[in-house]
């Protein structure tokens, strides 16, 4: 309590928000849905600024876990060569049945609302924006998912662990700083280095492979942010413990590795070099003990906001490390994501920010984009939606992009052109 005050509050200690604390934080357009499964039913307590009920769905929590561990099935699969058509309808009919479970009940209460969700249990497992909000005929044509009646093409959808966690990251008094701190460290020199030889925990053995995407990801941010930009070998833990509190976003495009058994184990790893003080694998205990003042936390790469389900906590994942740490908003993955499409999601969310838009239309935005402009193949959902906002969905804080620095330099050499032919003019 006396040397890690915000943890405390936050893990031990934390305060309990009143109702009318939590209407009065939201927006106008704003709804918030929490969710509390119970054996035989679950809770479902929706808050507007104009409208609160509690709604109890019939479902109890053991068919609500086995559809979304169906969903979550097809979404983390891998050999799409092989994917058929008992799968697509599989999908189809799993999400569209917990939407029914879930959500139906308040359908004419949230219209044309921004929803922010906290889940519970195993909803953190999946995005709530796949479930499908309509039936859909899966006997004619072909395995169409750009098709499909997600609930993200309805809603702009946002996340919280909490309604007190929210309310806290909303008062946080954030910064005004210039920069983005991004990293994507290369992996080249270790790409057959099992994942087991760099830690003692028990851990099924992948390899390390280089993802050429993060390179170009943080290439393509400096496009439109000011970066400050560490690439390959300058990607070290000891660069980012020193020099990460001072930027407005944090964009870390790396490897991950999940320990299942102890999430406090899980850690980001950056560039692997030998002889180095640092083991350059932060984990999620050490993230603690940092202080990070950034707005918003980018964590781009597998699995960063999967972790181990703990009753009364939520998921534990490389996410909460960073809440903990400071930052009051996050962009996490839910399953392994793909190089190139991860890329190109990423791009586009970023010029959103750019464009002033909230983070959660700026996402959303981002994926209906990819979805649109994709083909059949990559409209696969496992490929475009394992992004998730958590946190405040408000714009940035005056974070300024690249773009509007050329405006603002634009800008001033015409006005210093403009009173040169002035004084030139009286002169004359």
């Amino acid at each position: 309590e006396k040397n890690f005050p915000e943890y405390y509050k936050l893990r031990l200690s934390p305060e309990t928000l009143s109702l009318e604390e939590t209407i009065d934080q939201l927006d106008k357009d704003q709804a918030i849905l929490e969710y509390s499964l119970l054996k035989n039913k679950a809770l479902i307590m929706l808050i507007t600024k104009d409208y609160q009920e509690l709604f109890i769905s019939n479902t109890p929590e053991k068919e609500i876990n086995r559809m979304i561990e169906s969903i979550r099935n097809n979404l983390i699969v891998k050999d799409f060569v092989n994917f058929d058509r008992q799968q697509f309808r599989s999908f189809v009919k799993e999400t569209h049945q917990l939407y029914n479970s879930l959500i139906k009940p308040l359908e004419n209460r949230i219209e044309n609302k921004k929803l922010v969700f906290i889940p519970d249990g195993k909803m953190g497992f999946i995005p709530m924006e796949l479930l499908l909000t309509a039936d859909f005929n899966t006997n004619k044509g072909y395995m169409n998912y750009k098709s499909l009646p997600y609930l993200i093409k309805k809603y702009p959808v946002s996340y919280a662990y909490s309604s007190t966690l929210l309310h806290n990251a909303n008062l946080k008094e954030v910064p005004s700083k210039q920069k983005v701190f991004a990293m994507a460290p290369s992996y080249e020199n270790i790409s057959r280095t099992p994942v087991d030889s760099l830690f003692n925990h028990r851990q099924k053995t992948t390899l390390l492979m280089p993802i050429p995407g993060a390179k170009q990801e943080v290439e393509n941010i400096s496009e439109i942010f000011r970066t400050d930009s560490w690439i390959d070998d300058k990607a070290t833990e000891l660069r980012f413990t020193e020099k990460a509190t001072g930027y407005a976003i944090l964009h870390l495009a790396m490897h991950t590795i999940v320990n299942d058994e102890n999430p406090m184990y899980s850690k980001l790893v950056f560039y692997q070099e030998k002889g180095q003080k640092s083991d350059n694998l932060l984990n999620t205990y050490e993230l603690f003990d940092l202080t990070l003042n950034a707005e918003m936390a980018v964590l781009s790469a597998c699995n960063t906001g999967y972790g181990k389900l703990q009753r009364g906590e939520g998921i534990m994942s490389l996410a909460r490390g960073f809440l903990y740490a400071g930052v009051p908003n996050i962009v996490m993955t839910l399953w392994p994501i793909e190089d190139a499409a991860t890329a190109d999601i990423m791009k586009q969310f970023y010029e959103n920010l750019a464009n002033g838009m909230h983070k959660d239309d700026a996402l959303r935005k981002a994926k209906l984009d990819f979805l649109e402009n994709t083909d059949m193949l990559t409209a696969h959902p496992h490929f475009w939606a394992s992004f998730v906002n958590i946190g405040p969905a408000k714009p940035l804080n005056h974070t300024q992009s690249s773009l509007s620095t050329l405006w603002w330099i634009g800008g001033g050499l015409i006005l210093l052109l403009l009173l040169l032919l002035w004084r030139y003019k009286i002169r004359s």
